[in-house]
């Protein structure tokens, strides 16, 4: 998930600047990337955590829904969610947002940032 989290943060920086990608190859690899994303997203509500009071590891199923819901859910989720296809939805003939500035709204997926650094905070055994 490091290597993805890298990949994903440059490339969607890449992307802001210079325009998305138009080769069936780079559209498939991101898609593929976003999906792990998701999948990421899912297997968080089933990861056990370390109590903070107790320093006990919390493995009650309920417990980690709860305390992903009021941690760091809501910055994945919008993350997750592609901003472009919203904001082109939206896109009429008649208003005024440029395709320049659509992209820029795919630096909303940099949220992702702390993710990564949390998992080079990860101590080893």
């Amino acid at each position: 998930m490091l290597f993805v989290s890298c990949y994903n943060i440059f490339s969607n920086a890449y992307y802001s600047a210079f325009g998305l990608p138009t080769s069936f190859n780079f559209l498939l690899k991101d898609n593929i990337i976003e999906g792990l994303f998701w999948m990421d997203m899912i297997f968080n509500f089933c990861t056990e955590y370390l109590d903070e009071e107790s320093f006990k590891i919390v493995d009650d199923f309920r417990s980690i829904f709860f305390h992903y819901l009021k941690g760091t859910f809501i910055v994945d989720l919008i993350a997750c969610l592609p901003m472009a296809l919203f904001i082109r939805a939206i896109h009429t003939e008649n208003s005024s947002i440029e395709s320049d500035k659509i992209r820029l709204f795919r630096l909303v997926k940099l949220l992702r940032l702390p993710r990564l650094a949390e998992l080079l905070n990860v101590q080893r055994f």
